[in-house]
């Protein structure tokens, strides 16, 4: 769609009006709004979904919005790692660890939970069979 400035920033807030604003690299352009929660990252960012479950990283210094990977999308309890360079997600029953910016995702199991302890690293186990599977018992091998 092709931008005009009518109206575009009339019901913005103040300090809204160029997180709002579509990015360059922003696929689709369009209207920005976070949907809650929006986190404090390591990095001193924000880290938001949008109202079309894309996530991005919000620069409260530069009010710049960049747009993360497009694998993020729909993903669900994006965690970052205590040192901001990969974060861990969830999408459906799968655990994926990626690169802060979601690049490069790796499958870190399925119906397993995850998080980052003190010193960085990802522990993981394995969920309770009652939670794995949302449509009951996982099957007994």
């Amino acid at each position: 769609r092709a931008g005009g400035a009518s109206g575009a920033d009339s019901g913005a807030q103040a300090g809204q009006a160029e997180a709002g604003a579509p990015e360059p690299g922003d696929p689709g352009g369009g209207d920005v709004r976070p949907v809650a929660p929006i986190q404090w990252t390591p990095r001193s960012t924000l880290l938001f979904r949008d109202t079309l479950g894309r996530w991005l990283e919000a620069d409260p210094l530069t009010a710049t919005v960049t747009p993360l990977s497009a694998f993020l999308t729909g993903a669900v309890n994006l965690t970052p790692s205590p040192d901001g360079s990969q974060v861990l997600f969830s999408k459906g029953n799968r655990l994926y660890v990626a690169r802060w910016d979601g690049s490069e995702p790796q499958l870190v199991g399925e119906n397993v939970e995850a998080y980052w302890d003190e010193s960085g690293q990802l522990v993981v186990t394995r969920r309770p069979p009652e939670t794995a599977n949302p449509n009951g018992p996982a099957p007994t091998p």
